[in-house]
């Protein structure tokens, strides 16, 4: 938020660090832990990967815990429901302000991340390759995000741009691309022992 609103517009004057919940962005977090994860990598001589992949299935669990939590405050809504049959926990959260029912977004975030983590529990003795588990779990969550992010009211636009939803592409992108790389050379390595 503070690089999108503030840095790159000119008017930094916020600081880092605010109390608004509008303010945070759930791909900083995203961002962040893989950042810790490669500094913890570099500080401990570890591979990245093995690292990555210890915290994946953990940190699915996390987010769905976050996505829960913000039934506690006016976060993570859709558009107003208007059909009183639809106004209902958990298909619609009430604001605080305005008591309008709103579609709770958070709900499906939590529910799809629980997807994503089953998913996970279930295929994850399959991966045999060094992140491919990390791998999974943030594409899978990025391109759950990237629809859910078209639903939310309270997005973080740059111009036209939703944040969020080009950061989950460039992720999806990456991992994607690092994917085939490595496919490419496991079948050129397959080719030369022929």
């Amino acid at each position: 938020y503070v690089l999108t609103h503030d840095v790159l517009t000119g008017a930094f004057y916020q600081g880092f660090f605010t109390a608004q919940p509008y303010a945070h962005a759930f791909c900083g977090a995203i961002i962040g832990v893989t950042a810790a994860l490669a500094l913890t990598a570099c500080l401990t001589k570890n591979r990245f990967t093995v690292l990555a992949d210890a915290t994946a299935i953990p940190g699915m669990l996390l987010i769905v815990l976050c996505r829960l939590s913000e039934y506690q405050s006016d976060f993570g809504w859709g558009s107003i429901v208007n059909d009183a049959g639809l106004q209902f926990f958990p298909l619609a959260v009430q604001d605080s302000f305005w008591q309008e029912w709103h579609l709770a977004v958070f709900n499906l975030e939590a529910f799809l991340a629980l997807t994503f983590l089953t998913i996970l529990l279930i295929r994850g003795r399959k991966l045999h390759r060094d992140g491919a588990l990390f791998e999974s779990a943030l594409l899978w969550w990025s391109l759950g995000q990237i629809f859910c992010e078209t639903i939310r009211t309270e997005v973080i636009n740059w111009g036209f741009l939703p944040v969020q939803q080009l950061i989950c592409a460039v992720f999806g992108l990456v991992i994607l691309i690092c994917r085939g790389i490595k496919i490419g050379k496991s079948k050129r390595q397959l080719s030369v022992t022929m």
